[in-house]
């Protein structure tokens, strides 16, 4: 990476670390259902980072026959999220979908993707405040709560692969068309660079604002932060935690099958932390704009 570009992508790291707080905290606070939810860094939360050498021994290797794959049921209830429902199609989570708490959350993921508690957080702690379990000692929620849209909590516009809301039909699941269009973005690539990430990413967030009445520049804003944390999270996933580089063709199978793809090879061997995630979105985030500029000055 050029050194200009090396410079750019810290002033937007700094920019997502000013970012994430914020955004944590207007998730999580004052939520309806529990109001004492704990937010990232509070003491309660603290303490929670188990590391790749702490697992069990018969957890180091994870296959089919210790985590069956079933697909959902026609009452079993799933998010907007693939790895949360991968999650639950393998049993880690509850398979009907129902009464997640913090805890089967962070456990789960920290099983299934070697995650820690603070990278799960991103997903857990703002969808409480979309509980309609009722329940507060432990708050839990559904996993379809995850869906929700109004007020602005984890679900947003400009999907890797699920249509934007304003189009209608099923919310927050798989949609062809728009995966389509991912793919066709990714043709000719078999390694998901940072590079095809920020300008897949440019061209979706394109495709949204030419397309949707309702992606407004609030709307935009709200997407962004998400939407990178949680493309680097994919790329680095299925790829390495330092320059993301993810495997598409792990990346295709997950998100299609809502599948661990331990039978193409792979393991959640490396340790999934958000400080990481967070530089590998910095990164992708200086190269998107890059882009814009170059786009501006023509």
């Amino acid at each position: 990476m050029h050194t200009s570009t090396t410079f750019l992508a810290f002033v937007h790291l700094a920019s997502l670390t000013a970012a994430f707080p914020s955004y944590m905290r207007r998730q999580t606070n004052n939520s309806p259902i529990c109001p004492n939810l704990p937010t990232l860094g509070d003491n309660s939360t603290a303490n929670n980072t188990r590391h790749a050498d702490s697992r069990p021994e018969e957890f180091r290797i994870m296959s089919e026959e210790m985590f069956p794959f079933i697909p959902p049921g026609p009452n079993d209830l799933r998010s907007p999220c693939p790895a949360v429902n991968t999650l639950a199609n393998h049993g880690m989570l509850p398979r009907d979908g129902r009464n997640v708490d913090l805890n089967l959350f962070t456990n789960a993921s920290w099983l299934g993707f070697n995650m820690g508690y603070d990278t799960m957080a991103l997903i857990a702690l703002p969808g409480m405040r979309s509980s309609t379990t009722g329940n507060c000692n432990p708050p839990t929620v559904h996993l379809s709560d995850l869906k929700q849209r109004v007020p602005k909590l984890v679900e947003h516009e400009a999907s890797l692969s699920r249509r934007d809301a304003f189009f209608g039909g099923a919310i927050g699941t798989l949609d062809q068309e728009q995966w389509s269009r991912t793919l066709a973005r990714w043709e000719g690539h078999d390694i998901i660079t940072l590079d095809v990430a920020a300008k897949e990413l440019k061209a979706r967030f394109d495709w949204s604002r030419e397309n949707n009445a309702n992606f407004t520049a609030d709307e935009e804003e709200f997407s962004r932060l998400p939407s990178l944390l949680q493309y680097g999270l994919l790329i680095t996933t299925f790829g390495n935690m330092e320059t993301g580089d993810g495997n598409k063709t792990l990346i295709k199978y997950f998100i299609e099958n809502e599948r661990m793809p331990w039978s193409l090879g792979w393991q959640p061997t490396q340790e999934l932390y958000f400080p990481n995630n967070q530089l590998v979105a910095g990164n992708i985030s200086a190269i998107w704009d890059s882009l814009v500029e170059a786009e501006e000055t023509c």
